[in-house]
């Protein structure tokens, strides 16, 4: 996990990756990590069912989650973030960043290479 930087969490990052692409993402910015297991255990573990997400900050604790679809959540993630980040930072950041695959439970707890 970047620690400089809020984590979102999905089974599908993808798409959350398209839709924060096309927003300014107010700093400290978003890195998205698909979570590549799937399944009815995986989607208990984070509760956000097979299309939300779960956003961890910098400290690691939960910051957001949703269950909703990204195109219907974005918005609202967004807002939260101007809303509890905004008088740190200031500023859009300048994108979103992405990592492959979340790490599986026995690996380290840094997720992804660049």
């Amino acid at each position: 996990m970047d620690r400089s930087r809020l984590t979102l969490f999905s089974f599908v990052g993808d798409h959350w990756q398209r839709l924060l692409a096309h927003n300014p993402v107010p700093s400290p910015g978003i890195t998205v990590v698909p979570i590549a297991a799937s399944g009815e255990a995986s989607s208990a573990l984070i509760q956000v069912g097979e299309v939300g997400a779960v956003v961890v900050r910098p400290d690691g604790h939960v910051f957001w989650r949703t269950s909703s679809p990204a195109h219907d959540a974005t918005p609202a993630l967004l807002e939260a973030i101007r809303q509890n980040w905004g008088n740190f930072y200031g500023r859009p950041d300048d994108g979103v960043e992405s990592h492959r695959t979340a790490p599986r439970r026995d690996q380290a707890s840094e997720v992804g290479s660049r």
